[in-house]
């Protein structure tokens, strides 16, 4: 049992400057946990509501933490049923996910100290049946379009899925290498390097079909060989560009129907070794990800992150309609630890691929890498290997592999 001494939380700022809170958990007079939760820009109908962090950092230093002062918890999960009782709406809007949230991860941190064990240990053996431990595959997203910058790109994220020599930290010098080179090709050919939110370049007065070949360019000026040891990937966030019932690429001044979306991708597939496509139609459209999903015969992850929203409901309906072969998770969609286990559980029990994933407001906690290794998920998504909020996930990542020198 472990008895909470203190709850606080106070106002900080994320990677894009905007407030959001930081709670300070204490457990049997000795143990802290620190959490911080990060915000999307790009924000699906079906996530949890959030709330103000001025009224989250009130409402639990003026009613969850005197009321949770003294109590004992036996388990995360009883901690997080706590929360969820204690919030009562069903989309989260009295306490808000984010003000759950926060609570709760600082709580599973303050367990993982009073155990003795790596946070990433301490999840796996809290909620893990299967205790071998492996690092994800990292996916870097090394240009930014859509709601992630400023620039007039269409798709929100450009994908390079390194493969290395089978370790992280190659993968991670692979994608720093890459990273680096498509700069200097920005740059030398008059494109702005400016970072976007999640810290991959945002060029200006580009086709998404130049950022692609720029991509391949990067590959082969350092001899890697796109298709054979590193793949690409798009996050198209398609709900943001759906005007009815099409989709309306600005950059490329088009109007396209889904099934002329579905041209598209199919082409740009059949010409860039692209083995990953996320929200590639609307957060409603799951026939249109199951026709997409069966033309690429298991060659592409269709991935749902708007679809899904890391909410159970709708993970089993993407499941009934076979309509995704790849779930995001974002604990911040839905506001507990443990409902954000359940639906990697679910996922798992229907041979889905897991992403534990960061939002393009983050802040330097690196609890989704601890997650991401003790849940065995099969990717890591948290942005560019650039800008603090970002490598600090992928740093912690080197130290656990070290750790457990895999």
């Amino acid at each position: 049992m472990s008895k909470i001494i203190n709850i606080s939380a106070l106002e900080i700022l994320d990677s894009r400057g905007n407030w959001t809170l930081e709670t300070t958990v204490e457990l049997d007079g000795q143990y802290r946990g620190v959490a911080s939760v990060p915000s999307g820009a790009s924000v699906g109908s079906y996530e949890k509501k959030t709330v103000p962090a001025k009224t989250g950092v009130a409402a639990i230093n003026g009613l969850l933490g005197p009321r949770l002062k003294m109590e004992e918890f036996e388990t995360q999960e009883k901690m997080d049923n706590f929360l969820i009782s204690f919030d009562a709406s069903e989309d989260r809007s009295s306490l808000g996910a984010n003000t759950m949230l926060s609570v709760s991860l600082a709580f599973c941190q303050a367990s993982a100290a009073k155990s003795g064990l790596p946070l990433y240990a301490y999840i796996n053996k809290s909620f893990e049946s299967k205790k071998d431990l492996k690092l994800p595959q990292p996916i870097f997203n090394i240009v930014n379009g859509g709601k992630h910058a400023h620039n007039d790109l269409d798709f929100q994220e450009f994908i390079i899925i390194p493969r290395g020599s089978g370790t992280f930290r190659s993968c991670l010098e692979q994608a720093e290498l890459i990273f680096h080179t498509l700069g200097s090709f920005l740059e030398n050919n008059g494109f702005t390097t400016e970072l976007g939110d999640e810290g991959g370049y945002a060029p200006h007065n580009i086709s998404y079909e130049g950022v692609l070949n720029f991509i391949m360019e990067a590959c082969k000026h350092n001899n890697i060989v796109p298709g054979e040891n590193l793949f690409l990937g798009i996050d198209a966030a398609a709900s943001t560009l759906a005007m009815g019932d099409l989709y309306f690429l600005e950059r490329a001044g088009v109007k396209l129907d889904p099934t002329k979306l579905w041209k598209l991708y199919m082409d740009l597939i059949s010409r860039y070794p692209i083995i990953y496509l996320e929200d590639p139609f609307g957060q409603d459209n799951f026939s249109e990800f199951k026709i997409l999903k069966k033309s690429v015969s298991g060659k592409v992850a269709i991935v749902g992150d708007d679809l899904i929203a890391t909410n159970m409901q709708r993970l089993k309906t993407a499941i009934d309609e076979e309509s995704v072969s790849a779930v995001i998770v974002k604990p911040n969609q839905i506001g507990t630890l443990t409902e954000a286990i359940k639906i990697v559980d679910m996922a798992k029990k229907n041979n889905l691929a897991v992403v534990i994933s960061h939002r393009s407001g983050e802040t330097d906690d690196a609890f989704i890498a601890d997650l991401s290794v003790g849940l065995g998920s099969d990717y890591i998504k948290a942005g560019a290997p650039a800008r603090g909020e970002r490598v600090a996930k992928y740093n912690r990542l080197l130290k656990i592999e070290k750790e457990l020198e895999l």
